[in-house]
């Protein structure tokens, strides 16, 4: 069993498009306020604007992620054995890959 599943999980990988690894990104502001050189005041207002945004989302994303795990084990109770040992598998190739070059691009 724990062949099949290494079989599967490598297969997974190497179908899987490989995302170019990205560099690791910066705690700091973003570039775009330093490229258009923003006051003091309009730094503060930008910020400000980007913590409401994040007050808003954050609580959006942990319903998302909820949701995401309820939809999870609806789709896995519907599979055979075999098919739950290959979709875990490839899960596992998944976050492999997320883990190793980031999430894949929109």
């Amino acid at each position: 069993m724990k062949k099949v599943a290494l079989t599967l999980l490598f297969a997974a990988v190497a179908a899987m498009p490989i995302v170019a690894q990205r560099g690791p990104r910066p705690d700091g502001p973003p570039p775009l306020p330093e490229y258009l050189q923003l006051t003091a005041a309009q730094q503060t207002a930008w910020e400000q604007a980007h913590a409401e945004f994040r007050a808003i989302v954050e609580p959006l994303h942990a319903k998302e992620r909820e949701a995401h795990d309820a939809l999870d084990v609806k789709l896995q109770s519907v599979l055979t054995p075999e098919q739950r040992t290959k979709y875990e598998a490839f899960q596992a190739a998944e976050r492999f890959l997320r883990e190793r070059h980031g999430p894949p691009p929109r």
